[in-house]
């Protein structure tokens, strides 16, 4: 299990290394089965033939392997960040605008949460909240 996540984690952060490490190894692979094939008889050109119909396309096989690590979503959602990181360099005047609102949207959907909280759900600090209005009389003595 730590392995697992230790070598997730090397995918994020080191995916270059990685990328290049998998290309390695899947070339490896397909040229044992090219001597392989050119052992049994075959010419080089259908060796070479015949083992990329056995692997499948390189792309289709690195793309199972990058699917089979599991950060697949991690992946995507920093691609995604850095998206909208250089769309937000690119026009700062709605960058600017687009903060502003969400940050007075925000201050103002916390302060209407909080009065209704004030209230409505708070219990009053009298002895008795539910005839609160009735307790002292206009003009009465005080308690």
């Amino acid at each position: 299990m730590l392995t697992d996540v230790i070598t997730r984690l090397r995918a994020i952060f080191r995916g270059n290394t990685v990328e290049s490490e998998l290309d390695h190894e899947l070339r490896f692979h397909l040229e044992r089965q090219v001597e392989t094939y050119v052992k049994s008889g075959m010419s080089r050109e259908e060796a070479l033939r015949q083992a990329r119909l056995r692997f499948g396309g390189l792309d289709q096989v690195k793309e199972e392997c990058r699917e089979a690590r599991g950060i697949s979503l991690i992946e995507t959602t920093f691609q995604d960040l850095r998206y909208a990181i250089r769309g937000m360099q690119r026009n700062p005047g709605f960058t600017l605008t687009a903060v502003l609102t969400l940050a007075l949207a925000t201050g103002a959907i916390a302060t209407v949460f909080h009065l209704a909280n004030t209230f409505f759900f708070r219990s009053l600090p009298v002895d008795k909240p539910g005839n609160w209005w009735w307790s002292r009389p206009h003009g009465g003595k005080g308690a």
